[in-house]
């Protein structure tokens, strides 16, 4: 059987003997917090790579805590020793995933999950301030959202998106999708949406006090409700588009968020 760079694949996963006898008899390999860093060592390997950092994605989606937080960890702890080239593979590998396994929530919610996490860690603000890769990720955030009720993905999309706010000003197409997720059928992802804008922007944007418009707007509106005759959820985000100076990506009549669609 003919296995790719054998050699130095054993060499990665091989555990130190003790006691003149190989420690990979005694070993307990369904151990995470053993056997990952000893594939995260083998994701050197370029031929290996996107297998290796797919399989840890869909860790960080596992059943248990101990294989979540294992994956989480070896993830955080690569990002953070790797080079601009090493985190540009990383980013591929996120983009193609979105593709080949676009709409599966199995695969897209700990995938978002695992970006989430990264972000969050400060692990890998090169991409996020790299405006290419900002761009396609934001495109298939967008894809994810079209025609999807699952609440938890949708939470999950909104956690990505607006961690790719830098700032408003230099930030303008992450903000606008936020913005349009002010107008989602559901009112639980508009309200979300209006959160967790409002406190990115505490991050991002100090300046933008409870004074001005839009933050004022995204506090004081109830975008659990519809809004009524005069101001429908629509009317309300416009709104925002508005104080922001921002104009909306889409046309708003087109309900690309309706989960009818």
């Amino acid at each position: 059987l003919f296995v790719t760079k054998r050699e130095k694949l054993l060499e990665c996963i091989s555990l130190p003997n003790t006691n003149e006898k190989p420690r990979y008899e005694s070993a307990n390999w369904g151990d995470a917090s053993l056997t990952f860093p000893l594939i995260m060592k083998a994701a050197d390997i370029e031929e290996y790579f996107g297998y290796i950092i797919s399989g840890l994605i869909l860790s960080v989606g596992g059943l248990t805590q101990s294989v979540t937080q294992n994956a989480s960890s070896v993830l955080i702890h690569w990002c953070r020793d790797a080079n601009t080239a090493k985190l540009d593979r990383l980013g591929a590998v996120f983009l193609d995933l979105f593709d080949k396994h676009r709409h599966d929530g199995r695969v897209i919610l700990p995938l978002l999950k695992t970006i989430d996490i990264l972000m969050n860690r400060m692990c890998i603000e090169p991409l996020v301030k790299d405006n290419k890769f900002s761009l396609s990720l934001l495109g298939k955030l967008r894809e994810e959202t079209k025609g999807c009720s699952d609440i938890p993905r949708l939470t999950a999309v909104l956690n990505v998106a607006t961690g790719l706010i830098v700032s408003v000003k230099n930030s303008q197409e992450a903000t606008a999708f936020v913005c349009e997720l002010l107008m989602h059928e559901y009112p639980r992802i508009r309200s979300l949406a209006a959160e967790k804008l409002y406190v990115r922007l505490l991050e991002t944007d100090p300046e933008l006090d409870e004074s001005h418009t839009a933050v004022k707007l995204l506090l004081n509106n109830a975008w659990e409700f519809d809004g009524g005759k005069e101001a429908t959820k629509e009317d309300m985000a416009l709104e925002v588009f508005r104080a922001f100076k921002i104009e909306p990506l889409l046309k708003t009549k087109e309900y690309l968020f309706d989960v009818t669609a």
